[in-house]
């Protein structure tokens, strides 16, 4: 593949992943803010129940609750079981407490019985919760956790929004490269059917630029390798591993260890975690265990998600190059590789042909002529030797 197309894909695919969570932000921002709304609002209601048993009885009551006549002022926070906890009872209080929920609860149930029919099981009330009451929390929780929201945010400290631009961009590209971590998904039919079309489009696109990229550095260390034992006389198969050694090693440490060693302060996992997260994401295995810029209560910078989304772009195109080396590697054991050689840079040699004939004149282009045809015995000599 040409280089300046190979631009152009790149500059489409970049264009289209960009395009593509514009769209799905359009689509997906709204259901998530209403799916959030209504968590919240559950935890509200569940905190306003609580109150209206506790609210009366809470800390201050705890505080007070230590005084007494013979000792007028309050003891030491010490001494005291609840301390500095936000809403805790004292001791002498949690009587007062039972009762008022033992009161509800027998208020309900007459309610129940009141209704003249057959009461479900599932509709009595337990304690200040019904059977009901409980499994639409769960439900709720569960839908939330699926749609990457942690179950335990707040309106006051949630989980980051999935479908904000930067978050929609990042699945965008988790799904044409096929990572597909599975914490976030669309929930909306507009969502789910252009998932459809954009990916049937997208992972050919991406499949065809991944293939450009991965064999773009093998064509230039090949002709390294030629030039240098051209101009030097080295072995170019040596030549070839040492460039492809220092390859290696600068592309280990710029798209796997550096970028683990970043996530892992940001998302205060171990290294190895890190690590762990960053082969499962270049690999497109995706288990979805672990996912950068997601946790609750964290406020992430937008440069360090569009970092780690140039860095899992890069890596795969990295971990592809891996990949087609080792699979070469392995071939090789059972038969050589005849489909590469040593191409002899025909335009560079004629060039140089032209400028020796006109400085040097017919001697200069006897002299060029034995020379180009030695070097073109050179390079067939190393194209047969590699085929053989």
């Amino acid at each position: 593949m040409r280089k300046l197309t190979l631009v152009g894909l790149l500059v489409v695919f970049v264009g289209y992943i960009f395009a593509g969570g514009g769209i799905f932000h359009w689509l997906e921002a709204e259901a998530e803010e209403k799916m959030r709304k209504d968590l919240f609002r559950k935890q509200e209601e569940l905190l306003r129940t609580l109150e209206r048993f506790v609210g009366s009885h809470d800390a201050h009551d705890c505080l007070q609750g230590g005084t007494t006549s013979e000792s007028p002022s309050p003891p030491a926070l010490d001494q005291l079981d609840c301390h500095e906890q936000l809403g805790c009872v004292s001791s002498e209080n949690v009587t007062a407490v039972l009762q008022s929920v033992v009161s509800y609860v027998n208020k309900r149930g007459q309610n129940l019985t009141r209704e003249g029919r057959c009461v479900e099981t599932i509709d009595m009330p337990l304690l200040v919760l019904t059977h009901r009451q409980l499994d639409d929390i769960i439900l709720k929780a569960h839908q939330a956790g699926r749609r990457g929201l942690d179950p335990l945010s707040t309106q006051q400290n949630s989980s980051p929004p999935q479908w904000s631009f930067l978050a929609a961009v990042g699945f965008s590209l988790t799904l044409v490269t096929t990572i597909g971590y599975g914490n976030i998904a669309p929930s909306t039919w507009g969502g789910r059917a252009l998932c459809v079309v954009y990916g049937l489009i997208g992972i050919p696109l991406y499949l065809v630029l991944l293939d450009g990229v991965g064999r773009l550095p093998g064509g230039l260390v090949r002709d390294l390798a030629v030039r240098v034992y051209i101009s030097r006389g080295w072995n170019a198969n040596t030549v070839r591993r040492v460039v492809w050694c220092c390859l290696f090693t600068f592309g280990l440490f710029l798209f796997y260890l550096l970028p683990a060693l970043v996530i892992s302060l940001v998302e205060s996992w171990t290294y190895l975690e890190a690590l762990y997260y960053m082969f499962v994401s270049l690999s497109t295995i995706g288990f979805g265990d672990y996912v950068a810029g997601v946790q609750l209560g964290r406020s992430y910078w937008a440069a360090y998600k569009i970092l780690v989304f140039f860095w899992i772009a890069s890596g795969l195109a990295f971990l592809a190059m891996v990949f087609d080396l080792l699979k070469r590697g392995i071939q090789g054991l059972d038969e050589p590789d005849k489909t590469e050689s040593y191409n002899l840079p025909k335009t560079v040699t004629k060039n140089r042909r032209q400028e020796k004939v006109h400085s040097n004149g017919a001697a200069g282009q006897a002299h060029v002529d034995m020379k180009s045809e030695n070097n073109d015995y050179v390079y067939e000599n190393m194209a047969m030797d590699k085929m053989q």
